[in-house]
């Protein structure tokens, strides 16, 4: 059948189906409930951009000794630096801007528009569930307190064994069971060194000294071992892992739909074929572990590697061009017009109760099928680039949030600002949402530090 005649006898089927399963009423009322969703998206969309740029100047503030929760303090730094400017009125609207695009989320019937996106919220209770960042402050040393090492004189990746500290009545250094509660090991011995105090699980951080700085201390008990983020370092990772988990998802329903349609129907060619293999055991040998959130530094090649097999298949299949073709839904003078692979996806949806969707659905030829899988777009169009942006997205800074590290081994301790965090911390895989990093001093040299 000539493509002219499919689209127009699709468009048909389209609008005798939807009324069907949801009545001219509620497919009158999409559109509107569209605009109404895109309005509120923006005003949220506003807000995130403005909390993005307040978190920035928060982390800045703490690193110049300022309390991020004094307004006129802020506001002069601010005005000394521009650059971490952010607007406190856009800010305020936090709870108005959840409410509104929650309630109209729910409202504009996701299940029938795939378009509605997705949210980090389902419903205005959830976001009224949702507790801001612990208030709990930093706890300062006494007065007085002995300094034996000042950090401010510490020289960065300096190793300090515990001996050179012996005449002052170290307590125990404590064990390296990173799964066990209680104090990180030689966090009693660097406060009294430092002259620090320990804060305890209520806050991220374990010790601060006498300036206000905010250390972590992390014990490696061996040059291999992995440095394990906090709880609130795992959150900050954690979309950057859902992210992933998504796009290897798509693979593999993108696989899953080849094989539906016949590798050898769907593939018209010896490379292409090369590449569905490929993918076919990438899904068969990496999928499970990735889904048990477990991905090393192979792995993460492997994903790459499947990224651009996909990719190379998503070109010779046309799928610039195939994006490109309109469907229109509509009742009376109401009209969504939306792509035919976004039809596809609605019509997924519905033939789980409706033979009719899934007789259309038979109508698509599969490549087509296949590529309404891949929502990630930009993964596909750069695999490279993607896969770099990923993983700068996993940032140190971000996951670390202290003004430095102190690394423990059984015979002493180093020290890593904040500023060398990103070019000693190489991060070697993902397990269970929390990053984990190999600690190489020698990448400071090689960033020139």
């Amino acid at each position: 059948m000539p493509l002219i005649q499919d689209r127009l006898r699709f468009k048909q089927l389209l609008k005798n189906l939807m009324r069907e399963a949801i009545g001219d009423t509620t497919m009158a009322s999409i559109v509107d409930r569209m605009s109404e969703y895109e309005a509120a998206k923006a005003d949220y969309d506003r807000w995130d951009d403005e909390q993005v740029k307040y978190e920035r100047a928060a982390a800045f503030a703490r690193q110049r000794g300022v309390d991020p929760n004094n307004a006129s303090a802020m506001l002069k730094l601010r005005r000394q630096f521009p650059e971490y400017d952010y607007d406190p009125k856009i800010l305020k609207k936090e709870k108005q801007v959840k409410d509104r695009l929650a309630i109209v989320r729910r409202a504009a019937r996701p299940e029938y528009n795939v378009d509605i996106g997705n949210l980090p919220f389902d419903s205005p209770d959830d976001a009224e569930e949702e507790e801001p960042e612990s208030g709990v402050r930093a706890r300062l040393p006494e007065p007085g307190k002995r300094v034996y090492l000042s950090p401010d004189k510490m020289q960065p990746l300096r190793f300090y064994p515990w001996a050179d500290f012996e005449r002052v009545g170290l307590p125990p250094l404590g064990g390296f069971d990173d799964m066990a509660g209680g104090a990180h090991p030689g966090e009693e011995r660097l406060a009294k060194i430092l002259g620090a105090e320990v804060q305890g699980d209520s806050v991220s951080f374990d010790l601060v000294d006498q300036k206000g700085m905010k250390w972590e201390v992390k014990g490696l008990q061996r040059p291999a071992s992995l440095i394990r983020p906090g709880v609130e370092g795992i959150a900050a990772a954690k979309p950057a892992t859902d992210k992933m988990m998504k796009v290897v998802t798509e693979i593999e329903a993108f696989v899953s739909r080849i094989e539906e349609g016949s590798p050898s129907q769907v593939c018209d060619s010896i490379e292409q074929m090369r590449r569905f293999v490929a993918l076919r055991k990438f899904v068969d040998r990496e999928k499970k572990e990735i889904e048990r959130k477990e991905i090393s530094a192979g792995r993460f090649e492997a994903i790459a590697l499947a990224l651009e097999n996909v990719s190379a298949l998503r070109k010779a299949w046309d799928y610039e061009t195939r994006k490109t073709l309109k469907g229109t839904i509509g009742a009376g003078e109401k009209n969504l017009e939306v792509s035919r692979f976004k039809l596809v996806k609605m019509l997924r949806t519905l033939s789980e109760e409706d033979p009719d969707a899934l007789e259309l659905l038979s109508t698509y030829e599969p490549r087509e099928l296949a590529l309404a899988e891949l929502d990630t777009k930009e993964a596909y169009d750069n695999p490279w680039d993607w896969m770099n942006a990923w993983d700068a997205s996993i940032d140190v800074e971000k996951i670390f949030n202290v003004d430095g590290l102190l690394i423990v081994t059984p015979e002493g301790f180093t020290m890593v600002p904040r500023q060398m965090m990103r070019s000693v911390l190489e991060l070697r895989r993902l397990s269970q949402d929390a990053p984990r990093y190999a600690f190489v001093p020698s990448g400071a040299k090689k960033a020139g530090r």
